[in-house]
């Protein structure tokens, strides 16, 4: 059967499996990786866990006594590195870090303010952990820390962003000590005496009891066996520290309601280009109608002075539109860049110019058929009843003018059914333009927003099923 360690290492892999994936895709968002995120993805491949020590800058010498003890190892034959360890501040390096970790030879190495130190202690063997002596909580983001101890003492106000067990270093310690109460000099004095003197071993036991340092020490090796737990605490205080940092459910609602916003304004917007066009477009267009292409025109314009005719019958009454103006400013004031061709024209120049030679030419051709069929015929026909004598010139002036003014009706009609359409078309095509606009809009937005949008709502997504994961 497999021992409690092997099957938790089984259970992490298998959490890992399940969910490394996602805090794979988390790291894939940043540039930069948020804090202690990295120790999450290398949680797993090694099980490996480094403690923070928080000392209280104004004593440093006594509170460091704490991990002297911790790594003692009081049956060693060889103790020159206990005894190096542990006057490891008597140089004045009290403004140092200090790194403990396991190695089988002793070893020094000094780069920078820090110190490291490997040594021979069964503690850290056992325990697979090192230690790192800070006195300031400042650079805890890439310490590479995986929980804290702190030892500056219950501090009401202040907020430990990541996993901190606090203990009160005392000097007087009761009978019925609290549990988070250690006498740690009392302990380092007792090992120190005990190393030196194995007869005392009565004085160490009671002292290490008196001190509270053995179930200290116990509870902590019982919270450093219980890797999984360690990495929860971390996983948890990592997403809460990206939610609260980068404001990740306030940015999320925050997208929300500036899509909804954007959207409402692209609504408004359309509503009211479509109610201009009702209102101000379509009376422009049938006085323009009515006032400047009458039917003596049609006859005496040539294709060209028609043509300007027709273009200015549109461009007159859709110049300056307040849609235009509304549509430019709303795409001003949401930044919405250019990426995608919006067309800013309710019509096309180039579709009026040839729908204006189509109907020219349709209105020439109905002008000599109406002549040809209709007005020649009858002038004919009057002139040849004049001069066979059959008939008056007054009855057949008549049968000409008549057929004159038929053939002048019909022209008219057909001008007047012609230029319908025309307005027609050019209605439904600017009501068409109005929802191609408001697509493009809306495009736009996509386009513009959607790298913004779509990178916090992963990164929320993410974190939010993370979270859940955790709580589990």
């Amino acid at each position: 059967m497999l021992g409690k360690n092997a099957m938790l290492s089984c259970m992490g892999t298998l959490v890992f499996r399940r969910h490394g994936n996602q805090w794979v895709k988390l790291a894939h968002c940043y540039n930069v990786l948020p804090a202690k995120l990295s120790l999450i993805l290398d949680g797993f491949k090694s099980s490996k866990v480094r403690c923070g020590l928080i000392l209280p800058p104004h004593n440093v010498t006594s509170s460091s006594s704490f991990l002297s003890a911790l790594v003692a190892d009081v049956y060693s034959t060889d103790q020159a590195w206990f005894n190096v360890l542990k006057d490891r501040y008597s140089g004045g390096d009290s403004l140092s870090k200090f790194l403990v970790k396991y190695g089988d030879q002793f070893d020094e190495q000094k780069m920078n303010n820090m110190t490291t130190f490997t040594v021979p202690s069964p503690f850290l063997q056992k325990n697979n952990v090192e230690f790192l002596e800070v006195q300031s909580t400042d650079s805890q983001s890439n310490d590479g820390c995986h929980f804290y101890i702190n030892l500056q003492g219950p501090n009401p106000n202040v907020f430990h962003i990541w996993p901190t067990v606090n203990l009160n270093l005392s000097s007087q310690i009761s009978d019925m000590p609290f549990e988070n109460q250690v006498n740690a000099p009392m302990a380092l004095n007792a090992i120190t005496n005990f190393i030196g003197n194995k007869n005392t071993v009565n004085e160490f036991l009671e002292a290490m009891a008196a001190s509270n340092f053995s179930k200290v020490q116990q509870k902590l090796e019982s919270k450093l066996t219980d890797k999984e737990d360690i990495f929860s605490d971390l996983k948890n205080r990592v997403l809460e520290n990206i939610l609260n940092t980068e404001r990740l459910y306030d940015r999320n609602r925050q997208l929300n309601d500036e899509e909804e916003k954007y959207m409402g304004r692209v609504e408004v917007w359309s509503e009211e280009a479509h109610g201009e066009l009702q209102k101000e477009i379509i009376p422009r267009l049938n006085s323009f109608v009515k006032n400047q292409l009458s039917l003596w025109r049609v006859y005496t314009y040539s294709e060209s002075k028609f043509q300007l005719k027709l273009l200015n019958m549109v461009t007159e009454p859709l110049g300056g539109l307040q849609m235009i103006n509304s549509l430019n400013r709303i795409r001003g004031e949401l930044k919405v860049n250019d990426t995608i061709f919006t067309r800013n024209q309710v019509i096309s120049v180039k579709d009026l110019n040839e729908e204006a030679i189509n109907l020219h030419r349709k209105i020439n051709k109905d002008i000599y058929q109406n002549f040809v069929l209709v007005q020649l015929p009858m002038i004919l026909l009057a002139i040849f009843g004049v001069v066979s004598g059959e008939f008056s010139g007054f009855s057949m002036g008549a049968l000409a003018s008549f057929g004159v003014v038929l053939g002048f009706s019909r022209v008219l009609s057909l001008w007047q059914s012609l230029l319908n359409g025309y307005e027609m078309k050019i209605i439904e095509t600017v009501r068409s333009n109005i929802e191609i606009m408001k697509a493009n809009l809306i495009k736009e937005y996509q386009k513009s927003f959607a790298f913004r949008k779509n990178e916090y709502r992963i990164k929320y997504d993410l974190c939010r099923s993370l979270g859940a994961s955790t709580d589990k």
